[in-house]
């Protein structure tokens, strides 16, 4: 596993990458003894000023993207963020120069300040909060029909 992670409440939070992929799957689960655990949190700083990510899959079990989580991961181009993501911490994605689209499925995401670069296209449903989000910090928004 290319992945350093920490056990918490009812799963795990991913806090370091170590592969070398351009393309990251993040896994749904890790076994941990005998069991299987669902990965719940993409932990802070944990792709931090990754410079050989271009695009990352994020599964229906994680939760929360913590801060700075992808800061300075100046490749990062497309980012796909589920229905299951309830919380995108502050600095995120920040930094994040080549990052052109994000898609955002969950129309009540929480987005911290700061969480996603000014020249990102956000796409989003009609009145979510990454709409709202848009209008605040001046990014441009394109509906998810």
């Amino acid at each position: 596993m290319d992945f350093e992670y920490i056990k918490y409440r009812d799963g795990v939070a991913l806090v370091k990458y170590f592969g070398c992929s351009e393309s990251v799957n993040i896994p749904e689960s890790v076994t941990i003894g005998k069991r299987r655990v669902k990965v719940r949190e993409i932990g802070n700083s944990c792709f931090e000023n990754n410079h050989r990510i271009v695009s990352v899959t994020i599964p229906n079990t994680v939760r929360y993207i913590g801060g700075d989580a992808f800061f300075l991961c100046k490749n990062l181009r497309f980012v796909n963020i589920p229905k299951s993501i309830v919380s995108i911490s502050p600095w995120a994605f920040w930094g994040c120069a080549n990052l052109t689209d994000i898609h955002i499925d969950n129309e009540i995401c929480i987005l911290n300040n700061y969480s996603i670069p000014k020249d990102t296209v956000i796409h989003g449903h009609k009145s979510s909060t990454a709409e709202i989000y848009s209008k605040m910090f001046g990014n441009k928004f394109k509906e998810i029909k």
